[in-house]
């Protein structure tokens, strides 16, 4: 029985041989059509697949071994009720930001290990797949909470709008600089101030046309006009 008949129709690793061609490679070997179990057809010499330098093709080799997804029962044991109806996650959380939210490790088929648990919820409770760019926000602003009830369906723009809403954005009379007011050098503390304190009392003060103001303090035009605007060193009265 020749190679031929020997190989035909037999499955190395993930490929099928088929069938032998006219075609050899550099060092003279016979190249067989062969064909992987995801459809994909390629030459290969014998001795690539008898000493199994390839047991498939580049996309089924590149595929990781999946972990088996938790189950929303799974998730939801794995916390507490609080009295305010939220269920405090009892695993992970994440670090690389200060929320500090719900996570939890395993590896789907894109190979990703670290999963939020609040997303995984909200893909059971609408029974989908959430894109990229979809978000699962909360409606009682804890991130650690994993109640499905306090979960819905926002993305990039929703999502500030609702912090904004309540009040969670750092802007007007929550901003950092009116909270902290300390922790924000301002005037002549700061790195960047070419006047000084009693320089715009002057400025604010003096008749002369702006462009000779700034001729004499060495600073922009625009600079002495925002002094006299109050549009910078607004504070200072």
């Amino acid at each position: 029985m020749t190679k031929a008949a020997e190989i035909l129709g037999q499955k190395f690793g993930k490929w099928l041989v088929l069938e032998k061609t006219h075609k050899r490679d550099s060092r003279g070997q016979i190249v067989w059509r062969c064909k992987c179990e995801c459809g994909r057809e390629r030459g290969i010499t014998y001795n690539q697949l008898k000493f199994k330098r390839t047991v498939g093709c580049f996309r089924c080799n590149r595929r990781r071994p999946v972990s088996p997804r938790p189950t929303l029962n799974e998730l939801i044991d794995n916390s507490t009720q609080s009295e305010t109806d939220c269920f405090i996650w009892k695993g992970s959380f994440s670090r690389h930001d200060k929320w500090g939210y719900a996570i939890v490790y395993f590896k789907d088929e894109r190979g990703r290990i670290t999963h939020k648990v609040s997303r995984l919820i909200l893909e059971e409770k609408l029974k989908c797949c959430l894109l990229k760019s979809g978000f699962a926000c909360h409606t009682c602003d804890n991130p650690k909470c994993i109640n499905p009830e306090h979960l819905f369906l926002g993305d990039a723009v929703l999502n500030p709008k609702d912090a904004a809403k309540k009040g969670r954005m750092a802007r007007g009379e929550n901003h950092g600089s009116r909270l902290h007011p300390e922790r924000v050098p301002r005037g002549e503390n700061s790195g960047r101030a070419m006047l000084t304190e009693k320089d715009v009392k002057i400025i604010r003060d003096s008749p002369l046309p702006s462009r000779l103001l700034a001729k004499n303090y060495g600073v922009g035009k625009s600079t002495i006009q925002a002094v006299k605007n109050r549009e910078s060193w607004a504070w200072l009265k």
